[in-house]
């Protein structure tokens, strides 16, 4: 998507799984560096960083993400 159509279609930053710069536009990946220019194991990541989310959401804790 390009630029115009991307904010047409979605809202706000997004975190998803992918492994290149051309599975995102704008959006976070999560993986492992493991390759240059490459994430690894994506979706594991995903899923671990989904429940810890949830985990906190449901004690009651603010969840607060750093991207730096």
């Amino acid at each position: 998507l390009g630029n115009s159509q991307f904010r047409k279609k979605w809202q706000g930053i997004r975190i998803h799984s992918g492994n290149t710069v051309a599975d995102t536009v704008g959006c976070i990946l999560v993986g492992q560096n493991t390759q240059v220019g490459r994430l690894t194991a994506s979706r594991a990541a995903l899923k671990l960083l989904m429940t810890k989310i949830v985990q906190a959401k449901t004690r009651g804790d603010p969840v607060w993400l750093t991207v730096c």
